[in-house]
């Protein structure tokens, strides 16, 4: 399991911008792992996360042939 991500207050919007671009590899990773583990909550994050996963996962799947009958 990752370490904890502690996410600092911030004074502005910028400041919390730059946070999360100078933390996207670390955070992302941490959001995919919390996924496969089931550990998502039920924020925006958690949501994100999860849908990440299944394209990933879908990208990942052979392709499907679809036939008629």
């Amino acid at each position: 399991m990752s370490e904890k991500i502690i996410v600092p207050v911030f004074a502005t919007e910028a400041e919390e911008a730059q946070w999360w671009f100078d933390h996207t590899e670390e955070t992302g990773h941490a959001l995919v792992e919390a996924s496969q583990q089931g550990r998502n909550g039920e924020g925006s994050l958690g949501r994100h996360a999860r849908k990440l996963r299944e394209l990933a996962e879908a990208e990942s799947s052979p392709p499907q042939i679809l036939t008629s009958k």
